[in-house]
C-alpha cells in the first residue's frame, strides 16, 4: 500500500487467486475485507479512499462467493473507503452475504455481467451511499439484499430487471425516490418497508396491474405519496392510487 501510494499517488490492493468455496469460509471475520482493513489500521491509515481491485480473482462458474467482502460488526471509525473494482464478465452471481456489514463502501458499481443478486448480499452496510446496477440484472432474490444500509439515498433499478425480492431494501432510511422499470414484473413482500423518508416512485410501465406484488410493501413508509409514470396509458386510472398496495395522492407523468 505504501509503496504504490509513494509511486502512483494513490492506495490500491490487488486480489488474485481462486476463492475458497465452503459455505461459512468468509464468515466470522475470516474474510479478505477483514483481514485488508486489520492490515490498513495497523498501518495508521485515516480518511484515506483505497482501490480494491478484484479483476484478477478466478471466480469459479461466475459465482463472488457468499461472505468474501463481508465483516463482522467491525464499525468505520478511520474514515477510510474501499472502492472495489470488479472484473467486466467474470461475474454471473453474486451470493449471500457477499458484502454484508461492509462499512468501507459508499459506492458500488456492478457490472453487466451479474444476473443474480443474492439475499443478504449488502445487508446492513450502513454507508453505502449509491449502487448502479447493470443492466444484465434479472433478478434481487429474497430476503433483505439491501436492507438496513442506512445512507442509499436513491435506486435506479435497471431496466430488465423482473423480480426484486422480500424486503430488499427494508430499512434504507435514507431513500427519497425508487424508479422501477417496464421490465419489473414482481415485487415481492415489504420490500420497501420501513423507509420514513421515501416519497416517490417513478415507475416507467404504462398500466398499475402489470405487476404481480406481495403484501406490505410500502408498510412503514408512511410518507410515500408521489407516483410518476411517464409512459401510463391514463395516468387517470384509479388503480394508480393503490398502486403496488400504497396510497398516492399525486399521480402524474412528470
Amino acid at each position: 500500500l505504501q509503496a504504490y501510494f509513494q509511486e502512483k499517488g494513490s492506495y490500491r490492493v490487488i486480489f488474485t487467486g481462486i476463492p475458497k468455496v465452503g459455505k461459512y469460509d468468509y464468515l466470522n471475520n475470516n474474510s479478505p475485507y477483514a483481514v485488508l482493513i486489520d492490515s490498513v489500521i495497523e498501518l495508521g491509515l485515516k480518511d484515506v479512499t483505497i482501490d480494491v481491485d478484484i479483476r484478477n480473482i478466478n471466480f469459479i462458474d461466475g459465482f463472488l462467493e457468499r461472505g468474501i467482502f463481508s465483516s463482522d460488526d467491525k464499525p468505520n471509525n478511520t474514515g477510510l473507503v474501499f472502492n472495489f473494482i470488479f472484473p467486466e464478465n467474470k461475474i454471473t452471481t453474486i451470493e449471500q452475504f457477499a458484502f454484508s456489514r461492509c462499512y468501507c463502501i459508499e459506492e458500488l458499481v456492478i457490472p453487466d455481467s451479474v444476473i443474480t443478486i443474492e439475499g443478504y448480499t449488502f445487508f446492513n452496510s450502513p454507508y453505502l451511499k449509491k449502487v448502479t446496477f447493470g443492466k444484465g440484472l434479472k433478478t434481487i432474490e429474497a430476503y433483505l439484499a439491501f436492507a438496513n444500509c442506512k445512507s442509499l439515498e436513491e435506486v435506479i433499478l435497471n431496466e430488465g430487471l423482473t423480480t426484486i425480492g422480500i424486503s430488499a431494501f427494508l430499512g434504507c432510511s435514507a431513500i427519497k425516490q425508487i424508479t422501477i422499470p417496464d421490465s419489473v414484473t414482481s415485487v415481492e413482500n415489504m420490500v420497501f418497508s420501513g423507509c420514513p423518508n421515501l416519497t416517490t416512485i417513478i415507475y416507467y410501465g404504462d398500466s398499475p396491474d402489470k405487476i404481480k406484488c406481495g403484501s406490505g410493501i410500502f408498510e412503514n413508509s408512511p410518507n410515500v405519496k408521489t407516483l410518476i409514470v411517464p409512459n401510463a396509458i391514463n395516468e387517470n386510472d384509479e388503480r394508480w392510487k393503490t398502486f403496488l398496495g400504497g396510497n398516492f395522492t399525486d399521480i402524474r407523468r412528470q
